[in-house]
């Protein structure tokens, strides 16, 4: 009687966002500010997770691992995971072949852009 209806009214055209950010490189050409947000947007769109997780993440948290790209494993409680099950890790792989938005170039670059900010880390 009731035919199902789409979850979402409208989406979003996410090569848009893509777009700006590939013209947002060399990274070493762009302010902080850019290279804050691109960093953001990457996360965002290659996690896939909540604002509280991506909030979460700490420049201790990285683990990088050698030509496969790193990880970040969250220590801190989010609100999704229920009791008893490990703890979240994302992975984000290197994409040699598309370094324009490649996530762990972008936190290579930043943690070394941010170096000289961060006190006693």
């Amino acid at each position: 009687m009731r035919p199902t209806q789409p979850r979402y009214q409208f989406t979003w055209d996410v090569q848009k966002v893509i777009s700006l950010l590939e013209s947002w490189w060399p990274l070493d050409g762009i302010p902080l500010q850019q290279l804050t947000w691109r960093l953001t947007m990457l996360l965002a769109l290659a996690a896939g997770q909540r604002v509280q997780t991506l909030s979460a993440i700490s420049l201790t948290n990285p683990r990088w691992q050698e030509g496969t790209g790193c990880q970040i494993i969250f220590t801190e409680l989010l609100k999704t995971p229920q009791p008893g099950v490990a703890p979240l890790v994302l992975s984000f792989p290197d994409f040699p072949e598309q370094p324009r938005v490649c996530v762990p170039t972008t936190i290579r670059r930043y943690l070394r852009e941010t170096q000289g900010l961060r006190k006693g880390k």
